[in-house]
């Protein structure tokens, strides 16, 4: 995926720009491994990061009854603190400077145990889970013009695989 992060003076505070795919399985994945790159960063904003959210919907065994989903917010780069409040995610930060450019970069998120350790329990009986790749910005004033080229490849959720390469 390639995600061409450009802004001009009439674009709103807040810009996501991602891909999303919504997935049916049988039982909940448990590691999400891939890689990104990043050319072009123009920090403009204190808010601009890239990130990957897991959201699970209507999971029999979802904290809150009053949301319909239950999500991790896994952020690449860019912050190291939450970047707006929202009460059915928890943030997991894994490097909170301006990402490296030029550069592919693997990662592999256990969101199995993530979900277990930030919401007590691995989702089951769930209706679907909603994937996230995105670079984006919030609290943008007019005169800024975040920009960024962000690619996503070679992307698996699924059964845990040790020692593979991610």
């Amino acid at each position: 995926a390639y995600l061409k992060m450009r802004t001009d003076a009439a674009t709103g505070e807040q810009r996501i720009f991602g891909i999303t795919q919504d997935i049916t399985p049988a039982s909940f994945p448990e590691q999400l491994r891939g890689f990104y790159r990043v050319e072009n960063w123009q920090r403009a904003t204190p808010k601009q990061y890239l990130q990957v959210v897991v959201v699970v919907f209507n999971a029999d065994n979802r904290p809150e009854a009053r949301f319909p989903n239950h999500q991790i917010r896994y952020i690449f780069a860019g912050v190291g603190s939450p970047p707006f409040a929202i009460g059915n995610a928890k943030f997991v930060f894994l490097h909170p400077e301006d990402p490296e450019q030029g550069a592919w970069v693997p990662f592999t998120l256990d969101v199995a145990e993530d979900f277990r350790r930030l919401w007590g329990a691995v989702p089951a009986g769930f209706d679907s889970i909603r994937l996230l790749f995105e670079v984006r910005f919030d609290d943008k004033a007019p005169e800024e013009r975040p920009s960024a080229d962000v690619y996503y490849d070679d992307l698996y959720f699924g059964p845990r695989r040790d020692g593979a390469p991610p």
